[in-house]
């Protein structure tokens, strides 16, 4: 769901969340303006190719290209 914040209209989605077509649509058709992309950490999944840094950064960039919307992309520290 995205909602009114004083900065805009802000929603997120986790992880393979943004591989998914409907509900990435879901989240443009509610003319999200700040989209928060969740991720495992970048550091430890380099083995997964899904999941590493490169294809990470590069579903994060297509959301914003598609969504019109400014993307920030987080993910956690893990030791």
């Amino acid at each position: 769901k995205v909602v009114q914040t004083p900065h805009g209209r802000v929603g997120a989605l986790n992880c393979f969340e943004h591989l998914q077509p409907l509900t990435k649509y879901a989240m443009y058709a509610q003319n999200e303006q700040i989209h928060v992309a969740g991720w495992p950490c970048l550091g430890i999944l380099g083995n997964v190719p899904a999941l590493s840094p490169e294809p990470i950064m590069a579903a994060s960039q297509t959301y914003a290209l598609e969504g019109s919307t400014f993307v920030i992309t987080a993910t956690q520290i893990m030791s």
